[in-house]
């Protein structure tokens, strides 16, 4: 699971594609973590990227909606929710983090691009105290990495994942869960550069989103050959 897909990576596939600008900031360097784009335009960009690189597509389109196929191929593909949350909230030992710098507030320096002082000119509340030294949108992996390594679980954008949204989780024991196969919306992921409150800074924080948005991106994962 590598870091946040960015717009020179994502203007490989799609070449007119603009992030945008908010408050004459841009959101569109080439550095910066590609936004505005749909889960299907994620999708897309997946099979575009398996297939330059020969491995199988991971999405079939369906009544002009990308789908993941079953069972799932070793092409590039949104990560699971399960897989997401994995990721973020492992640490170095067997303990799971409720925020990307430990268990416990205030925000610790350098642990993401969240609703600091310097966004006071773009968002209405701010967190006391902290600074991150970007207004919107910072470059991918300017922030210190997790245990395994990946930049910005917490932070910058929002990440679209593989899953449809439901708002009740099944708690029973699963081995690699995909979620349900349909449903309205799509799940996103993690903290972006406007949060401030307390249950968007937790890594198990969830929400639904269907279109793009300034705030979402989303980073791939693949299964190993």
């Amino acid at each position: 699971m590598p870091n946040d897909v960015t717009n020179a990576e994502f203007r490989k596939f799609r070449p007119a594609h603009v992030s945008g600008y908010i408050a004459k900031q841009s959101l569109d360097l080439d550095t910066q973590p590609v936004s505005q784009v749909s889960w299907d335009d994620a999708a897309e960009y997946c099979n575009w990227l398996s297939q330059r690189e020969g491995v199988p597509p991971a999405y079939e389109l369906r009544d002009a909606k990308f789908s993941l196929k079953r069972p799932v191929t070793t092409g590039y593909r949104l990560p699971s929710e399960a897989e997401w949350e994995y990721a973020a909230r492992r640490s170095g030992s067997k303990q799971m983090l409720r925020f990307a710098w430990g268990n416990a507030l205030p925000v610790a320096e350098r642990s993401g691009n969240f609703a600091g002082a310097e966004a006071l000119r773009l968002v209405e509340v701010q967190l006391p105290g902290y600074r991150d030294d970007y207004i919107s949108v910072a470059p991918v992996g300017k922030f210190t990495p997790n245990a395994f390594g990946l930049h910005d679980m917490a932070g910058n954008l929002s990440e679209w994942v593989n899953d449809f949204y439901l708002s009740f989780v099944d708690s029973s024991p699963t081995t690699d869960p995909l979620g349900p196969q349909q449903s309205g919306r799509h799940v996103i992921r993690g903290g972006n550069w406007k949060s401030t409150s307390v249950s968007e800074l937790r890594l198990a924080w969830r929400d639904s989103a269907d279109g793009p948005d300034q705030t979402i991106g989303f980073r791939m994962a693949r299964y190993a050959e």
